[in-house]
């Protein structure tokens, strides 16, 4: 960690691009700075493309502090950040040429990623990860709204450039949680593209669940929109440790433009998916993404915020991330002190609610890359 008072003069003398002084250099700030701007690394580090997760970028430890941070979009090109080599392995971040952050770690590839399932398929397109010690995959890797699809989403990106296969199998799965908690891992996400009513693809990934439990001791996350019949919510106890359903965002505009597909399903459907699988799982052991940055306004995002944090879900506040081969690979994300402000006001509703991260057993609020609103409720 660099001396505290030098990096805080050094960073108050810059700008960003939008004219306010940037903030503190803690590794909390650092970490809304990086997700708003990118950072451009050298062509060494490989950043995974496409896909329905933190794609089109790489993750970095600040300390303690984990952040996935966006490296290929075309707004990365004018980040004042960059990442270069130090001593020991480890990085140093400048922003405008200063030195920011000393001792910053890129995490190694998984050791199972050098294997195959009996099939001869790597073990990498099975299952990707995520974060420090999570692992995520996308079960089947496909969208059934088509062009009705989410615009920030590059689910069908990754299977078009050969990255994963079309479909994963519970045995796939079961693999991937055996090796990977053999080398830490203690959690699984679980995620599928849109499927055709009425269970939207969770009974498929409830057998991935359970072979992930039968194969290890790791944690599961599930994510799935509102199914048509909320009963086979109750198959999950047992199985699934935490689950989201995302909304994405409050504000019906933004939603209808940026979920198409997703925003047939009315407010109302979500807020009663919401509270059965609260039942289910326990206050804290859901979640809804709710986005930021695909102009919705600050008041809809608080008042979705009090939604969620009085029904017993965790609002997982996060910074849009411009996708390549997305309709909004061109878009750019808040910036840092409107991300702040935000995170500010609404983690203080969450307290209010007695919700934590760091209770969440599983999944993106456990993990924490993609987003600093974690960070800000503890």
């Amino acid at each position: 960690m660099p001396d505290v008072v030098k990096c805080q003069k050094r960073l108050l003398e810059s700008e960003d691009s939008y004219g306010r002084p940037v903030a503190t250099p803690e590794a909390v700030d650092l970490k809304i700075h990086l997700h708003s701007r990118g950072i451009r690394v050298p062509e060494h580090i490989e950043s995974r493309i496409g896909g329905a997760g933190p794609s089109d970028g790489t993750t970095i430890l600040l300390g303690d502090v984990v952040v996935s941070v966006p490296t290929k979009a075309p707004f990365v090109a004018n980040s004042p950040f960059e990442l270069r080599p130090g001593e020991n392995g480890t990085y140093r971040i400048f922003m405008n040429s200063h030195s920011v952050f000393d001792n910053a770690v890129v995490l190694p590839k998984p050791r199972y990623y050098m294997r195959k399932n009996e099939g001869g398929v790597p073990l990498k397109k099975i299952a990707v990860r995520h974060g420090v010690d999570a692992v995520g995959s996308t079960i089947i890797q496909a969208c059934a709204y088509g062009r009705w699809q989410c615009l920030f989403c590059a689910i069908s990106k990754s299977a078009e450039n050969g990255s994963t296969i079309h479909e994963k199998s519970p045995s796939d799965i079961a693999e991937v949680a055996t090796h990977a908690e053999r080398e830490g891992f203690s959690h699984f996400v679980l995620t599928c593209g849109a499927t055709d009513p009425p269970e939207i693809g969770i009974r498929k990934m409830l057998e991935c669940a359970r072979a992930v439990k039968c194969a290890s001791g790791m944690k599961v996350h599930i994510q799935f929109e509102p199914p048509d019949d909320l009963h086979v919510i109750d198959e999950l106890k047992g199985f699934v440790d935490s689950v989201a359903v995302n909304i994405e965002s409050f504000y019906p505009p933004t939603r209808w433009l940026a979920t198409p597909g997703k925003s047939l399903r009315s407010l109302e459907e979500y807020i009663r998916t919401w509270k059965k699988c609260v039942d289910v799982l326990g206050p804290g052991q859901v979640t809804s993404f709710v986005i930021l940055g695909l102009g919705e306004s600050n008041m809809s995002v608080l008042e979705g915020t009090k939604i969620l944090s009085l029904l017993g879900v965790y609002p997982f506040l996060l910074p849009l991330r411009p996708l390549l081969g997305t309709p909004l690979e061109r878009c750019e994300p808040p910036p840092a002190w409107e991300l702040e402000q935000i995170f500010l006001k609404a983690s203080q509703i969450v307290e209010v609610s007695g919700l934590k991260a760091k209770e969440a057993k599983a999944g993106c609020v456990r993990c924490k890359a993609c987003s600093a609103f974690p960070d800000f409720t503890g």
